[in-house]
């Protein structure tokens, strides 16, 4: 459990970073994220007792939750499922209220 962690970490603060920050300065805080995400979890776990080793594999848990996120991100933006418009559109409501899309139904 202690493994997930730095991947947890380096998701969230990571995609926080990615979604709000642009430019070199998003390349910066991501390194920064993915180290301070990897110290975190070698020290709340206590490894860094047995071996500062352990300090690699955490800031390389870390790494991949940051990959993730910002694979997560790039996939949210592209499938357009944040969109709010695409919603509207998709929705049996228009925004007077009144059924659209149901007008060449079969009358009994």
């Amino acid at each position: 459990m202690s493994e997930l962690i730095p991947v947890l970490l380096a998701f969230i603060f990571g995609g926080v970073v990615w979604r709000t920050v642009k430019g070199l300065t998003r390349i910066f805080l991501s390194v920064a994220v993915v180290l301070a995400a990897g110290l975190a979890a070698t020290l709340l776990s206590g490894e860094f007792r047995e071996s500062w080793l352990f300090l690699l594999v955490d800031v390389a848990e870390a790494a991949a939750g940051l990959v993730c996120a910002v694979a997560a991100g790039k996939f949210i933006r592209r499938s357009g499922a944040a969109s709010a418009s695409k919603v509207a559109e998709a929705s049996p409501l228009n925004f007077t209220g009144t059924f659209t899309g149901y007008e060449t139904a079969r009358k009994p």
